[in-house]
């Protein structure tokens, strides 16, 4: 099997029967690709090192014509889990040989071949039938007047608006103790924030998360971006979100 490495574009050079290794960096920037025809599709898609946002794993399935597979793991586990993600946040499946559970303050505990036992994870979880669904950074707890919640959880409620492509939740850079958020528009949001401006744009998401989210928690600080930032891998980069929140002078 011929090994493509990313970059340079693979897809001349694709064969049938390929097999991709990529990481999400790489597949949130599949924009303006066309679709292969179905003589040239890989019979696998692997990524791993963050999760994969719902949109650029629907941007590959629509290019390769087939969704990506994820892999969950780290250093003190190795690959422990893998999913593909169609309507969003699926769960996690367990790889042969690996059992996942939560302990009693909810975070994931994994055994595997690469464990001495259960190995407990900084991740919390929820399990769903064998699989389990994560729920954030057990460290990403914050109290916002009284309210416990986690970046995730307000970032997941924005994925469920249709105006949201891609959201990134963060504790505001400054005294305040609120929370700021950095969006993707959807392409159909696009035109409204576009017509109404991002403070009306920001205050119409606002009142939509008002039907799913308490008021505490609800962003008082947005940024609306084609792309939000990451460093290696895919991976989020903070100091450039916060950054987004901080004067420019």
């Amino acid at each position: 099997m011929a090994r493509i490495v990313l970059p340079p574009p693979p897809l001349p050079a694709l064969t049938p029967g390929a097999v991709i290794v990529t990481s999400p960096a790489h597949l949130t920037r599949l924009g303006g690709l066309v679709p292969l025809t179905p003589d040239r599709r890989p019979n696998l898609i692997l990524t791993a090192g963050a999760p994969l946002p719902l949109t650029a794993a629907h941007d590959a399935a629509t290019i390769f014509g087939r969704l990506p597979l994820e892999m969950f793991g780290s250093s003190e586990t190795g690959a422990v889990a893998t999913r593909r993600q169609e309507h969003g946040n699926e769960a996690w499946g367990p790889l042969p040989g690996s059992e996942c559970r939560t302990d009693p303050d909810g975070c994931l505990s994994v055994r595997s071949p690469y464990t001495a036992g259960w190995q407990t994870t900084g991740d919390r979880a929820e399990m769903d039938g064998t699989g389990f669904r994560l729920l954030g950074r057990a460290d990403d707890v914050l109290k916002i007047e009284g309210q416990r919640v986690t970046p995730f959880q307000v970032e997941q409620a924005l994925l469920a608006l249709p105006l949201v492509d891609a959201a990134a939740v963060i504790l505001a850079p400054d005294s305040s103790g609120r929370l700021a958020a950095v969006v993707v528009p959807s392409t159909e949001a696009q035109a409204v924030l576009a017509a109404e401006g991002a403070f009306r744009f920001g205050r119409r998401l606002r009142r939509a998360l008002a039907e799913t989210l308490a008021p505490a928690v609800i962003p008082r600080r947005w940024r609306f971006v084609d792309t939000l930032p990451t460093r290696a891998l895919g991976k989020r980069d903070a100091a450039a979100l916060a950054a987004l929140f901080r004067p420019t002078s």
